[in-house]
């Protein structure tokens, strides 16, 4: 069951021109991105067709980039390590993964905007305010790791992403159990690990204390993301100017399925591919076998742990 409806000839022309795309190009730098690859003794070596739609994605997302998709492509099997509780079970069956689904929606939009763009929706629903623990958190994250991987397997041109955080029904006890070392680590993947390029950031529905949230998570973003970083009390409308209402779900006024709606189309998308992520469990970096000199300093330079439940806040 496929969701994504591909760019057009419009967007895909938008595209090719932003990121500098022709087909030879892209061939040999698969090529020589695949080699080193192959070369390294601390990567996992997954199936040819996997490494190919990886390496493509990352290319992609780094511009044609070699050195910048060689680092990204080692991050992506090095935070796997980083975030245990992710990445070790990925299991889109599980209970917890069905749970959080009552508590948080996360999907991404079947169109594209017309710039060629993915909009990524996370939206609390009317049951988080009765009961939001850590485990919806991680369970929604890994959501989001399914969406990711079945996004690079089928996607063949993105030219960036909007990221839609809706905090209706947000209240300051749906954060007090929030993991926030998993969050910063999560939050760091993204930008770090995925072909992601974040073409905006918008929260609507932004609660009083929002600056506390955002002070706490800024640090994380890398400084295009916190520039294009938009807070708005007001509601989805304030999403018109950026996004064609008509491909935003029913709840925004647009013409796609309502967020729960797309969000369980999605959970059928990921389950039936539930062997390949089981698999896809095992594959993350030996660092015993890394070579030296090429250590991996990820997130561990921030040196934060713990949960909202340790911090004081006014």
């Amino acid at each position: 069951m496929k969701i994504l409806i591909q760019a057009n000839e419009e967007q895909r022309a938008l595209i090719i021109k932003d990121i500098g795309y022709d087909e030879e190009t892209m061939k040999a730098k698969k090529r020589i991105v695949k080699e080193w690859y192959k070369k390294q003794p601390h990567l996992p070596k997954i199936l040819e067709n996997d490494a190919d739609n990886l390496i493509y994605s990352l290319l992609i997302g780094c511009k044609l980039r070699t050195e910048q998709a060689k680092m990204k492509l080692d991050s992506y099997f090095s935070y796997r390590n980083l975030l245990p509780a992710v990445y070790d079970i990925r299991d889109p069956t599980q209970e917890d993964v069905k749970q959080s689904l009552k508590h948080i929606n996360y999907c991404t939009l079947p169109m594209m905007t017309p710039e060629g763009y993915r909009v990524d929706i996370w939206a609390y629903t009317p049951e988080s305010t009765k009961c939001l623990t850590s485990r919806d958190y991680i369970a929604t994250y890994k959501v989001a790791s399914f969406i990711s991987d079945i996004r690079m397997a089928e996607e063949e041109f993105c030219g960036g992403d909007f990221i839609v955080l809706d905090m209706n029904y947000f209240h300051f006890s749906s954060i007090k159990d929030m993991p926030i070392a998993a969050t910063q680590k999560f939050i760091l993947s993204i930008q770090e690990a995925l072909p992601l390029r974040v073409k905006g950031i918008f929260v609507i529905n932004a609660p009083p204390f929002i600056e506390t949230l955002t002070t706490l998570l800024k640090p994380f973003l890398k400084e295009k993301a916190k520039q294009r970083l938009q807070i708005f009390s007001g509601d989805h409308t304030c999403l018109y100017q950026y996004i064609p209402k008509e491909m935003l779900p029913k709840e925004y006024g647009g013409n796609a399925l309502s967020l729960s709606e797309l969000s369980l189309a999605w959970q059928k998308a990921y389950e039936a591919q539930r062997e390949w992520f089981l698999e896809d469990s095992k594959n993350k970096t030996n660092e015993k076998l890394r070579p030296e000199g090429n250590a991996y300093k990820g997130y561990e330079m921030y040196g934060i742990d713990g949960s909202f439940n340790k911090l004081t806040i006014d």
